[in-house]
């Protein structure tokens, strides 16, 4: 198979609500990092891959500095045709990091920002009729099945939101190990106080849901716990 790039690849695959944005802005401080050059997504792999490799190429713009080609895809993820797309336009050497969270907090934050941006209206169980992917990309052990078998379970690392939450710079640093990058501490790249206020505000108002949305939430998602346990063979206790 003929390489897209000269570079190695690094593709993040974690849903949305996983700590994206977070990432995009630390990745893209970094003169050391080839991101796509005019959006942060370029959604080939869900919606574009009939348009082929040239159009992926496209978006970024390599250049010797640069240790690495990224994109942190926030779609591929609960696509199933998206593992056999990534493993015919990158190859079996492409890294993949997928960022994941407690399953019905990310439902749950999902939900939230469609709220603020006026995108559903309703209840939590109206807004996952409306906008499935609300749930359905929390289903974890389902949507990870078919990159399991494209790419095989050592292939894939999973790196946790609530590290991000509770130590940035633990984060980054295992982020960037994956990714074959030295550690840069965020504050060096001039980035703490934009990184941080990425970050959920503790002082803020939280986002609430009624104890009968918690309960139809939980009652949904807990099980996604154990079955990924048990897909991954992890400790998920930091969900618990």
């Amino acid at each position: 198979m003929e390489k897209l790039f000269d570079k190695p690849v690094v593709l993040s695959i974690g849903p949305q609500g996983c700590g994206v944005p977070w990432i995009y802005d630390y990745m893209k401080s970094r003169a050391d990092v080839c991101l796509p050059s005019e959006a942060r997504e370029i959604f080939y792999f869900d919606r574009h891959f009939q348009r082929g490799p040239e159009f992926y190429a496209s978006h970024f713009n390599v250049e010797p500095q640069h240790k690495i080609v990224m994109e942190l895809s926030t779609t591929a993820f609960d696509n199933p045709e998206a593992p056999d797309q990534v493993f015919k336009l990158l190859g079996p050497d492409v890294k993949l990091i997928c960022p994941l969270r407690n399953p019905s907090e990310r439902s749950k934050a999902v939900y939230a920002d469609y709220v603020r941006y006026g995108l559903v209206k309703g209840g939590l169980e109206d807004a996952v009729e409306e906008v499935p992917q609300i749930l359905f990309a929390s289903r974890y052990a389902d949507r990870l099945e078919p990159w399991l078998t494209q790419f095989g379970a050592e292939n894939i690392h999973v790196v946790f939101y609530e590290t991000l939450e509770n130590d940035p710079a633990a984060f980054i640093t295992e982020f960037c190990a994956l990714a074959g990058l030295d550690y840069i501490p965020p504050q060096k790249a001039g980035l703490g106080e934009r990184l941080k206020s990425l970050l959920p505000k503790k002082k803020e108002p939280v986002f609430s849901l009624s104890r009968q949305e918690q309960n139809w939430l939980k009652n949904r998602l807990q099980p996604e716990v154990q079955q990924l346990e048990k897909l991954l063979n992890l400790n998920l206790t930091i969900w618990k």
